[in-house]
């Protein structure tokens, strides 16, 4: 542990992370239901099978990128890890800087696919699985999953005016929102978007459209 402590160390230094170290894997799997984790780097005890781990591991976290740490002779560990889904794999003696490299390729790659799978609107990322938003390059903004959804409905109207009583019934479901209670949802997100240069204009007597917000 303590020369992983002192990795971790440089880690922080070199890139930034906030990273947290755990001595045994129920401790680390506390720390993953307690927490978000965007990365898992696991070493496994010489002699332990980890592979039934990692799958116990995309069962509850399916979307979480694992990253292994094996022995040179491991061959055979590390392409069973592989085939159940690990992201990447490093030899010992770890190196700070190859380790931060490897976790920015992970991320890139992940960052890639999440924006195919987003909703795009001039230029802004809608991301309604993982209810967040970005404009290009910038950090994700986290929203509501109603608040989320709210805003994705305004993308799909694509500038187009969209009546309360519309955006009700998408929202509610079975029990539409009435129209106070859209009111104050739109709010919550006009206030949350603002910074990204969306503007949620309010129409009297029709809705709401949304618009790029320009100086």
């Amino acid at each position: 542990m303590e020369g992983y402590q002192t990795l971790i160390q440089d880690l922080n230094r070199y890139s930034g992370y906030l990273c947290r170290v755990s001595g045994q894997s129920e401790e680390a799997w506390n720390l993953l239901t307690e927490e978000k984790v965007d990365l898992l780097l696991l070493d496994f005890a010489p002699g332990v099978d980890g592979v039934p781990y990692i799958q116990a591991l995309h069962v509850s976290h399916p979307e979480l990128p694992i990253l292994i740490i094996t022995a040179p002779h491991q061959v055979e560990l590390r392409s069973r890890c592989l085939g159940v889904g690990v992201a990447d794999y490093l030899v010992t003696p770890l190196r700070c800087e190859e380790l931060a490299v490897r976790i920015e390729t992970i991320f890139h790659h992940r960052a890639v696919h999440d924006e195919r799978h987003c909703l795009q609107w001039a230029g802004i990322c809608l991301d309604e699985k993982n209810n967040r938003i970005r404009n290009g390059a910038t950090q994700w903004l986290t929203m509501s999953p109603m608040e989320c959804k709210a805003l994705a409905t305004l993308f799909k109207f694509n500038g187009c005016p969209i009546s309360k009583e519309t955006l009700g019934e998408v929202l509610g479901s079975k029990n539409p929102l009435n129209e106070n209670a859209v009111e104050v949802l739109i709010h919550r997100v006009r206030s949350r978007v603002q910074s990204l240069n969306l503007k949620i204009r309010s129409l009297r007597g029709t809705g709401y459209v949304i618009e790029p917000l320009t100086n």
